[in-house]
């Protein structure tokens, strides 16, 4: 008999292998989505920030943030109406008009290198690249 077939394994070893990963894997869940405020205050003012994915989750709040600090914010997205409502969000949140947005769609090249051209046409520099999307 191996001790994989063993009942010591099966009552004992998989229950407690089972609870403590369920466990682990609690603890780093919390601590990852418990999230934690950034502790710089450093103010952005005069810098441009792209954040590409910025209708929702992680990009908005990062684009608020940017926002909120000063700084000019494009966010680039793959759908302007849903951009258009987050960007109405942040700019009400951040008391910013400097959050405006661009059509990204990062599964056609055509798109990604149109909306490359269209912010070196529009931006003097960019600070801030926030890769989100995708």
């Amino acid at each position: 008999m191996s001790f994989i077939n063993s009942p010591i394994f099966n009552r004992v070893i998989v229950p407690i292998s089972f609870f403590s990963s369920t466990f682990g894997a609690v603890l780093l869940l919390k601590e990852s989505w418990g999230g934690k405020e950034c502790p710089s205050k450093d103010r952005l003012d005069g810098k441009v920030a792209v954040v590409t994915g910025g209708s929702s989750g992680i990009g908005k709040e990062t684009a608020k943030e940017i926002a909120k600090r000063g700084a000019t914010v494009v966010l680039g997205c793959r759908h302007l109406g849903r951009c258009e409502r987050a960007a109405k969000e942040i700019r009400i949140a951040a008391k910013s008009e400097y959050v405006v947005c661009r059509f990204l769609d990062l599964a056609s090249l055509d798109s990604v290198t149109a909306f490359a051209k269209t912010l070196k046409q529009e931006l003097p520099h960019i600070d801030i690249l926030v890769n989100n999307a995708g």
